[in-house]
């Protein structure tokens, strides 16, 4: 008698990946707590800028390659498990950070998360206006937080980065419209709905505080 080893579902891979992508934002959210004490100043804000958790979880949710519902649903659990290894290697360092909604940027995770995680499936699996949101929003994010460090906060001392940035969210949106959008309507509004999250990212952000991470 011979057997034959059963090959593994499909559907299956998408959910590894995407508790693999819970894990490695909850790591992630630790390494920005930990760089926030020897990262140089020019590069300082890499540990401090809501552009890079919120790349790290369009990029977990692309990675696990799950559908758009369960994309929002990742999106919001990638925020969250930033913001819980974030604590974590706090409160090694006798820091409290609150994981509640009375902390800023949980809530904050808990409403962009899943905007993140949806339009980062509609990038990968669409080529049409839905994947165009998920370009303008990742894009947006980049130059509008790079427009507020260099015209709100002290621009001196991190100028390098900002300006990076802003140059990262231009090269994306290239990107984006060039490889990744079909036709004149779906790159129309990736270019329109970037320039709409840029000038709204400084306005968000002076509302919740002024300053990017509290401490």
């Amino acid at each position: 008698m011979t057997s034959t080893a059963t090959p593994p579902t499909t559907t299956a891979a998408p959910w590894v990946r995407a508790g693999a992508a819970l894990v490695a934002a909850a790591v992630l959210g630790a390494v920005t707590a930990a760089a926030q004490g020897w990262l140089p100043q020019q590069l300082a804000p890499l540990a401090n800028s809501a552009g890079a958790w919120t790349l790290i979880t369009a990029a977990a949710v692309g990675w696990s390659r799950v559908r758009p519902l369960p994309a929002a649903v990742l999106g919001a659990g990638a925020y969250l498990a930033l913001n819980v290894g974030y604590a974590l290697l706090s409160a090694t360092r006798g820091l409290s950070y609150p994981i509640d909604p009375h902390n800023r940027w949980v809530a904050i995770g808990f409403v962009a998360g899943p905007l993140v995680g949806l339009g980062a499936s509609w990038l990968r699996h669409r080529r049409d206006v839905l994947a165009a949101l998920g370009v303008a929003g990742l894009a947006g994010v980049l130059v509008g937080e790079a427009w507020y460090g260099l015209t709100v906060l002290d621009p001196s001392p991190s100028a390098l980065y900002w300006t990076s940035s802003a140059a990262g969210g231009c090269a994306l949106l290239a990107w984006g419209v060039r490889t990744r959008l079909d036709g004149l309507p779906a790159r129309a509004v990736a270019v329109a709905g970037s320039a709409v999250v840029t000038l709204g990212i400084p306005v968000t952000l002076a509302l919740v505080g002024g300053v990017p991470w509290p401490g």
